[in-house]
């Protein structure tokens, strides 16, 4: 049975399905009583009318709704309705492990990924609990970074009054399976081998074993020799590599004792580790296994080593692998392709921003169809200012604002919707954070005409930008910061109608912008920063989000970085200049000039900046990088800002 979105089981609305395998199919759903989105298993309807079925999902729940640890995703609900059986989980879009994989990653980042997920292992093997299926598909990446371990559904509790070992159940992925596992015998310290198998995958770029069938994937963990990991990566330390090696012994009592002892020995190495540079020519990986889905499969007899016992659980195991797995629906979740750790910013001939124009209270920019003029907010006035110094009122108290409140601008190029109605060019908007909140409208001859909607049940908004690249229908967006740190995203069309995109959106807020088609896979899609963790994200039209780029830059409230733009076609062959709002702050470390930045077009051709990069510059202190996505994403520094620069709102680019 397949749910349509809008339906109801039990207190959850089904908004789509993200995932599918063989055992279960995953859907998005949305709990009203809590405004929280959440992740629905639902047992195939076939397989819910099994009695044995049945009791391996609730088996599930049981296990893992006991688990409290940050990094296991937790168990919010379990139920059966008009024949379905569902299991509720959170709900994590920020993609996987395995997303990440491919290439070679710093031992460094490595170590500090798996530590959390060896903690949470040691926590629940403390509590009786085998995960049996830890592969990269079932680490989870928070949008805070928080690696999360997902998809209990293999375990089994390892208690003496289930006899799980004279079941004969084989659960597990080939290529990161524990020989012991194989043979219907699993332990902790086969959850150790796993992690190490995807220590192994991370720092080399592949997996030990490969081969064209799943069975003889599992015949190489028990017989074949180890490809020593320096052999693919010769810059590994040997500490590194020793630390692997023990983790991945055949017999469970020559491994480490806990995963946590593997890491933290993994660890150890990490003052060895000499600065990573990819190999020349890293080695061709084997063709992947034709399967690599969850495998749950008996064997008769379950004798330690017995090649009976291993053969026919084998058989048993490829009948049920064409059945597909469970394990596999976190493939589904939106990818992020992006490099985990960004290149360190480069070398360049880093230049500064000249304090350009005098301006008091100014908090944000945005240019308009008239050549060489400006919109300025400052402490809800808005100034007409030309490029050649000239400052003009324009909107005498457009909106209401404290005088410590960001409530950014957005002036519209002038955009048509599919409904009919028209952002004409140069209407101007500004989020309103009194009471109601909402966004104002302000006409282009620059009086007020009122508000284009309210947000009563909206969190204070803290960003706006137009969809220019029409992936979001050509609407206005804004975000909103919630209590809990995740950010709410919102579309509103002309006539002040808005949808809620997503309420568990990443920490955004600040001048954010709509990605030109030059950008990568991000194109289209709206780049928004986090000043507490100095990353910047992009949030696709259903409000799914991923990683771009870490900055590098320092972070933190009024300190990490606040405002962005993308350099457009153009412009740096030309003789223009980039500008932000340096407002001041009283009392703040970066108490900031009241003044307009002003960046040249030949200093940024000098720093190496091209058409399409997107600039993002720290709040406190106007330290300024250039982010550049294609294939991926490179992250260069290339200015700085006076001392006690307080940089706020969107960087806008005026040609001469």
């Amino acid at each position: 049975m397949q749910l349509q979105p809008g339906s109801e089981i039990g207190p959850f609305r089904i908004v789509e399905q993200v995932g599918k395998g063989g055992m279960a199919v995953v859907y998005k759903a949305y709990q009203a009583a809590l405004a929280r989105y959440v992740a629905i298993k639902v047992l195939p309807s076939e397989l819910s009318q099994d009695p044995g079925f049945q009791a391996r999902f609730r088996d599930e729940a049981i296990a893992v709704a006991g688990l409290r640890h940050a990094n296991i995703m937790g168990i919010f609900d379990y139920g059966q309705q008009d024949g379905i059986t569902y299991l509720v989980t959170e709900f994590i879009d920020g993609g996987t492990l395995d997303q990440q994989m491919g290439t070679p990653l710093p031992l460094a980042y490595v170590c500090d990924t798996l530590a959390p997920i060896a903690s949470a292992l040691d926590y629940a093997h403390a509590r009786g609990v085998i995960h049996r299926d830890i592969k990269p598909s079932n680490i989870l990446m928070a949008h805070d970074g928080r690696p999360i371990l997902g998809d209990f559904g293999l375990a089994r509790m390892m208690t003496p009054d289930r006899d799980v070992t004279s079941a004969g159940m084989i659960l597990g992925t080939p290529q990161y399976m524990a020989p012991e596992q194989s043979r219907g015998n699993p332990v902790p310290q086969s959850d150790t081998y796993s992690l190490g198998i995807v220590a192994y995958h991370m720092l080399t770029g592949r997996v030990p074993f490969s081969a064209d069938t799943p069975m003889a994937v599992i015949l190489a963990h028990q017989s074949a020799p180890l490809p020593p990991p320096r052999s693919i990566i010769p810059s590994l330390p040997e500490a590194a590599e020793a630390a692997l090696l023990k983790a991945l012994a055949r017999e469970p009592e020559d491994r480490q004792r806990t995963t946590g002892d593997f890491v933290q020995m993994l660890s150890q190495a990490r003052s060895a580790a000499p600065a990573y540079v990819p190999p020349v020519a890293p080695p061709t990986p084997p063709a992947p296994p034709k399967d690599d889905r969850t495998m749950a499969g008996r064997h008769e007899g379950g004798g330690g080593g017995s090649r009976r016992g291993l053969v026919i659980g084998l058989i048993a195991l490829l009948v049920v692998l064409l059945g597909g797995g469970a394990g596999g629906w976190y493939l589904m979740q939106p990818r992020n392709t992006v490099a985990p750790v960004p290149p360190a910013p480069v070398a360049s001939q880093e230049q500064a921003w000249e304090q350009w124009k005098k301006l008091e209270a100014v908090v944000d920019l945005q240019p308009t169809s008239k050549a060489g003029t400006m919109l300025a907010a400052a402490n809800g006035k808005w100034f007409m200012v030309k490029t050649d110094g000239t400052v003009t009122p324009f909107a005498e108290k457009a909106y209401s604002v404290d005088p410590g409140g960001e409530a950014y601008i957005e002036v519209s190029p002038g955009l048509r919707l599919k409904s009919g109605c028209e952002f004409g060019t140069d209407q101007s908007f500004a989020l309103k954070l009194s009471t109601p909140v909402g966004v104002t409208h302000i006409t282009p001859e620059g009086t007020l005409f009122g508000e284009l909607v309210k947000l009563p049940s909206f969190p204070s908004p803290g960003g706006i930008a137009f969809d220019t690249a029409g992936r979001f229908g050509n609407r206005l967006l804004i975000t909103g910061l919630n209590q809990d740190n995740t950010s709410s995203v919102a579309s509103i069309e002309c006539d002040g109608k808005f949808t809620v995109l997503t309420t568990r959106g990443p920490r955004v807020e600040g001048g954010m912008e709509v990605a030109p088609p030059s950008f990568g896979e991000f194109a289209g899609q709206l780049i928004a920063p986090d000043e507490w963790d100095g990353k910047v994200f992009a949030i696709d039209e259903k409000g799914s989000s991923r990683l771009v780029a870490d900055s590098g830059l320092p972070t933190g409230g009024d300190v990490g970085i606040e405002s962005l733009g993308f350099v457009p076609p153009g412009f740096i062959a030309g003789s223009g200049a980039a500008y932000v709002a340096d407002r001041v702050a009283a009392g703040n470390p970066h108490p900031g000039t009241d003044t307009i930045l002003r960046l040249t077009a030949a200093q940024m051709r000098a720093a190496g900046v091209k058409d399409g990069d997107l600039i993002a510059v720290n709040e406190g202190g106007g330290d300024t990088i250039a982010i550049r996505c294609a294939t991926g994403c490179t992250v260069t520094k290339i200015a700085h800002a006076t001392t006690g620069a307080h940089v706020e709102g969107h960087v806008i680019f005026m040609p001469a």
